[in-house]
């Protein structure tokens, strides 16, 4: 405690008997100084009505309290973390990868491929070519638009027996490249026929054995090795031929066209009828025939089973044909 000013009065100091004396002096500038120590009954302090000894016991008080207050935070349980912040809301997850839904690669290294629509992926194998069941798929029709690359996205994508439903690739989807390795000995699948060429060589296509990869799409439930042959059986046993090294598939999802009507709608035939080997093929023959707006699709396993047209206002014509459902689509959606 710090006094400025301190009154006093060596006359009032009195000594008990025994007591050694001392000195007190003042200097002047509020301080006093003695030789020892000194013992009174109590000091006020100038312009106050507080007292040394009141200010003592406020500050003993004051430890106590203080005391207590420690005593009682001791007892008490840490303060509670802060409630985290809400974590951010998780994007919805995307699509999975395209290599992670396929059943095969072919031999070859998959890579994604970015599209807008729909998913598609890449295969590779630059040394020995693309290959199932240690044959290659030959070096014939691979262009966009052909059956065969189409017919091996398929394969990778569902393995060796297609499922009930299927996604078809689009016509972009294409093969490439020669590998450094040739197959030998017609283990090759054989591929040297146009779309819907039933006799090649000496094999003969039609709906149920195909024989030929580029003769058709493959269709629900069937199977590659049982529906396709190889260079082997179709030309000869001494035969080579060169292997892609690339596939490229793109797969869209189905847009489901309504019917326009059951049965045919008769005239106004746009051209390029003839049999395809499903209905996606014969909408993709009306969307490449230019003034095409409708097709007509006859289930049937024999004969012409795709018209596109460029009107088809009504019914005409029958409905079925050998148990086959006909019916007229329109080719926008």
């Amino acid at each position: 405690m710090i006094f400025t000013s301190l009154s006093y009065s060596l006359s009032r100091c009195h000594l008990p008997t025994g007591l050694t004396s001392f000195n007190c002096t003042g200097v002047g500038d509020g301080d006093l100084t003695c030789s020892g120590k000194i013992k009174v009954r109590d000091v006020l302090i100038e312009g106050t009505s507080t007292t040394v000894a009141d200010s003592v016991a406020e500050v003993a008080t004051l430890r106590q309290d203080m005391a207590a207050v420690k005593a009682f935070v001791g007892m008490m349980p840490p303060p509670a973390a802060p409630a985290p912040s809400s974590p951010p809301i998780a994007p919805p997850p995307s699509s999975p990868p395209a290599c992670a839904i396929l059943s095969l690669t072919l031999g070859g290294n998959c890579s994604s491929i970015d599209v807008s629509n729909g998913f598609a992926f890449r295969l590779n194998n630059e040394n020995v070519g693309l290959l199932f069941e240690k044959k290659g798929f030959g070096d014939e029709y691979n262009a966009p638009g052909q059956i065969k690359p189409r017919n091996m996205c398929l394969l990778a994508l569902y393995g060796n027996r297609m499922p009930d439903e299927m996604l078809l690739p689009t016509i972009e989807s294409h093969a490439s490249g020669l590998a450094s390795v040739r197959s030998t000995q017609g283990q090759y699948w054989w591929e040297s026929c146009a779309i819907n060429q039933a006799t090649s060589y000496s094999c003969t296509s039609d709906a149920v054995m195909k024989h030929c990869t580029n003769y058709g799409l493959l269709q629900s439930n069937e199977t590659w090795n049982e529906t396709f042959s190889s260079g082997a059986s179709c030309y000869s046993a001494s035969d080579e031929d060169n292997n892609p090294t690339t596939l490229e598939c793109f797969f869209s999802p189905p847009v489901p066209c309504p019917v326009a009507f059951t049965g045919d709608c008769g005239g106004n035939d746009s051209g390029n009828h003839g049999r395809y080997s499903s209905i996606d093929a014969c909408r993709q023959v009306c969307a490449d025939t230019a003034g095409c707006a409708y097709y007509v699709w006859r289930e049937a396993a024999t004969g012409t089973n795709c018209w596109p047209k460029s009107a088809c206002n009504s019914q005409s014509g029958a409905v079925t044909d050998n148990g086959g459902t006909i019916q007229a689509y329109y080719l926008t959606c």
